[in-house]
């Protein structure tokens, strides 16, 4: 089980982390409306994690 956070930044940006059931931060952080943000092979796997939590609502 993953718990998702998401945190509206000041500057409108969208901000998630992922936290594993154990309770510890995956220390995975993306900002999914800043094309700027580099993708990494973890970030792109947060990415579509990001995009399930975003289409199960």
């Amino acid at each position: 089980m993953q718990i998702m956070n998401e945190l509206i930044l000041e500057n409108g940006h969208r901000h998630y982390e992922l936290t594993l059931a154990n309770g510890k931060l995956t220390g995975e952080t993306w900002v999914i409306d800043n094309p700027q943000a580099p993708i990494s092979p973890a970030n792109s796997f947060f990415k579509s994690i990001v995009q399930q939590y975003k289409s199960s609502d």
